[in-house]
């Protein structure tokens, strides 16, 4: 029987990695994370969810080319959401590359403010994610924990995978789409 989709097994293995550095799979001492914290993400989804005895992974995300076909495979799949959860990946935006730059596991849904500076919701949370630093830089070569506001208003999305399981309410994903969250959705990625 596969193993099913877990949100505290996922963040209990990202949480296991925290301070792991680049020079640490060096020397043998660390897994292989990937250079990007899109593949840590995929890593740590894929073990977390790995069965020994049938020798396969029910992680439900494929291997994709960047953090926008991911965000398109989640839009997709009613499953790309405008609010975290725990468990949850965060896509942050860059408004200079006009993409998703980072991939981090949501492991607290902190504070909500329910408006910010232009007047849409965000949220303070704290987040694992590879490839990082001390100071938040993309490339630093460390699994690290953040906190960080991930906004509306900046272009910040949440992909909820576990939704992706079929033995998933499907009502639920409809819900939200006639709450209007799907709605916005659209507009990002028209």
């Amino acid at each position: 029987m596969p193993v099913p989709l877990c949100p505290i097994r996922f963040t209990s293995a990202a949480s296991a990695l925290v301070g792991l550095r680049a020079a640490d799979r060096a020397t043998g001492t660390a897994p292989a994370l990937g250079p990007t914290a899109y593949e840590f993400v995929q890593h740590v989804g894929y073990w977390s969810h790995y069965d020994e005895h049938s020798q396969t992974s029910a992680w439900p995300l494929p291997t994709l080319i960047n953090l926008d076909a991911l965000a398109r495979f989640a839009r997709d799949r009613c499953v790309l959401r405008q609010s975290p959860m725990v468990g949850d990946i965060a896509l942050i935006w860059s408004h200079a590359r006009q993409s998703f730059v980072r991939a981090a596991v949501v492991v607290v849904v902190g504070q909500w403010i329910p408006s910010d500076k232009y007047g849409l919701p965000a949220w303070d949370c704290t987040t694992i994610e590879g490839d990082s630093d001390e100071n938040l830089r993309l490339g630093g070569g460390a699994v690290m924990r953040h906190s960080r506001r991930l906004a509306l208003s900046r272009g910040d999305r949440f992909v909820h995978w576990p939704a992706l399981d079929e033995r998933f309410d499907a009502r639920f994903a409809e819900d939200e789409l006639r709450a209007g969250e799907g709605r916005a959705l659209m507009e990002v990625f028209a």
